[in-house]
Order: structure tokens, then C-alpha cells, then sequence
């Protein structure tokens, strides 16, 4: 049973934390710490973040499907909107490169 609460308070967690300016793995990490919860390791984490996708896809589904329509069309502005989420993207895959060494070793 002791399991069972301990994922559902980094499930509350995850879903308060995940749209704050803050580590979405980080917050999960520091909160196993500070509340002394069983980390029950990589797979509940994976899962927790799977979950927040699908949440985010289902709320943003209707900007989503016009965003893969204006693609699928040419549309200027589609583009346009998918070059920023690319480039926004950038440059966390560019520290990710540079410390990847370092960062695995922390996890």
C-alpha cells in the first residue's frame, strides 16, 4: 500500500510541477528526496512524463490538428509555427550534448 501512495503523491506532483519553470525530472527527483518516498526508479518516471504528453496532447489536440493539416497543405503559417517549436528546442539539445556525460552520471 506504501507504493501505492508513494506514486500518488509524485503523480500529484509531476502534475502540479510539470507546466512551472522548473526541472520536469528534477522536481521529481528533489521530491522522492525530501518527502523519503520509495523511488521505485527510471520506468515510474518515464511514465509520469507519458502521462503529461498525453495531457498535453489531448488539451492542445484541436491547435495540433490544425498545425499537421497547415503542413500536410503548405501552409506558410504551419511552417513558420513548427521552425519556433524546433528552434525552442535547440537549445536544450545543445547542453544536453555539451554535459550529457555529467548529467547521466547524476541520474
Amino acid at each position: 500500500m506504501g507504493d501505492l501512495f508513494d506514486v500518488t503523491v509524485l503523480s500529484v506532483l509531476q502534475g502540479v510541477a510539470e507546466f512551472l519553470p522548473i526541472s520536469s525530472s528534477g522536481h521529481l527527483v528533489i521530491g522522492q528526496h525530501l518527502l523519503k518516498l520509495n523511488a521505485p526508479g527510471m520506468r515510474l518516471d518515464v511514465f509520469l512524463h507519458v502521462g503529461t504528453l498525453a495531457a498535453v496532447f489531448l488539451y492542445y489536440r484541436a491547435v495540433i490538428v490544425r498545425l499537421v493539416c497547415g503542413l500536410c497543405v503548405g501552409g506558410r503559417d504551419a511552417w513558420e509555427y513548427a521552425g519556433k517549436i524546433i528552434l525552442s528546442a535547440l537549445p536544450a539539445i545543445a547542453v544536453y550534448a555539451c554535459l550529457h556525460g555529467r548529467i547521466d552520471a547524476l541520474f
